[in-house]
């Protein structure tokens, strides 16, 4: 029996993927398998992958056509075969206990999903150790409110999941950045009961250059797409009353952090973003009544209090953009 199914989406990490697949491999629980997908890489990572396969009969490795994060994993869960499934980046690494570790508590407690805390690193060897919520057993409604509200993180890298959570579920595909977010709430609430570990297996390499880092800038606004994911689910099942008070929590910090963070830079990437959200909105009664009630209070709350004094008119006329390009010309009806 497959006891964990670990899913490798590779894109163009040919630095980093040996040092990945070696740790997977290394793992001290015997019953997995490693299932690589290539996501149509132009460097030397599919010549990697392909030679760290002949020497290991659990590496399966899948080719396919460049589709994107979201897309690579599909594939992995849906050829999957473990009972669970943990996932990993091609440029992260994880613990050699760490399937055994995770999965064993998984057991003993008779869990849907694991979560663990994350260790942060970068090329130069800084280390950052980030704690999750206090270890122990949770209800899944308890827990689902807690991510909501950002006490734990929605990430899907620190979580052993059982795999028959994903029937029915797929990451979207149009969604390439918040992609865990429209997703991992959602397992979460399928779940029964929730594990936290007061341990870090999961090693994730923070590159300020990388296409995630990179694209945040310009594809910030796919967050709200994610959390209109978890809505739409919550309203199919009939249960979005009773979380609509923590879902309004998530979408308005959600909106702050896209449209504040950077609200003086004049980034043009970060501007287009911006202009992005604002269109959304526009075309979203619910997200338009949500930012009317509490977006201007956001811009000004999580403003950096150095741009204060230095950018009160660049401040003024960013609100005054804001306030027209979202409310100038929205015309809606109750």
């Amino acid at each position: 029996m497959i006891k964990v199914s670990i899913i490798i989406p590779a894109y163009n990490v040919d630095k980093y993927i040996e040092r990945c697949v070696r740790s997977a491999i290394e793992q001290t629980l015997n019953e997995i398998e490693i299932i690589i997908v290539n996501d149509g890489s132009t460097d030397t990572t599919k010549k990697i992958i392909e030679r760290l396969a002949k020497k290991d009969e659990r590496i399966k490795v899948i080719n396919k056509s460049n589709g994107g994060l979201s897309s690579a994993r599909n594939v992995g869960i849906q050829v999957a075969r473990g009972e669970y499934i943990q996932h990993l980046d091609g440029d992260d690494w994880i613990e050699k206990n760490a399937c055994e570790s995770i999965y064993k508590y998984a057991i003993d407690n008779k869990l849907d999903l694991v979560v663990t805390d994350i260790i942060y690193d970068d090329d130069e060897g800084n280390i950052k150790y980030v704690k999750e919520l206090d270890s122990g057993i949770y209800l899944s409604d308890s827990f689902f409110k807690y991510t909501l509200i950002g006490l734990s993180s929605v990430c899907c890298w620190n979580k052993l999941i059982k795999r028959k959570l994903y029937e029915d579920i797929l990451i979207p595909e149009h969604i390439s950045y918040g992609e865990d977010l429209s997703v991992i709430p959602i397992l979460i609430i399928k779940s029964k009961e929730i594990g936290k570990l007061d341990s870090a297996f999961l090693h994730y390499i923070y590159n300020p250059k990388s296409i995630t880092n990179a694209s945040a800038k310009i594809k910030g606004y796919q967050v709200i797409l994610a959390c209109l994911c978890i809505k739409e689910y919550l309203i199919n099942i009939g249960r979005f009353d009773e979380f609509k008070y923590e879902y309004d929590i998530l979408f308005r910090s959600r909106i702050s952090k896209i449209t504040n963070n950077e609200v003086l830079s004049g980034n043009r990437d970060y501007d287009t973003s911006v202009y992005n959200v604002i269109e959304f909105i526009k075309n979203d009664i619910s997200s338009f009544e949500s930012v009317k009630r509490y977006g201007i209070f956001f811009i000004v709350k999580y403003l950096p209090f150095k741009y204060v004094f230095t950018s009160l008119i660049a401040l003024r006329n960013k609100i005054k953009m804001f306030k027209l390009n979202v409310f100038g010309e929205r015309k809606y009806s109750k």
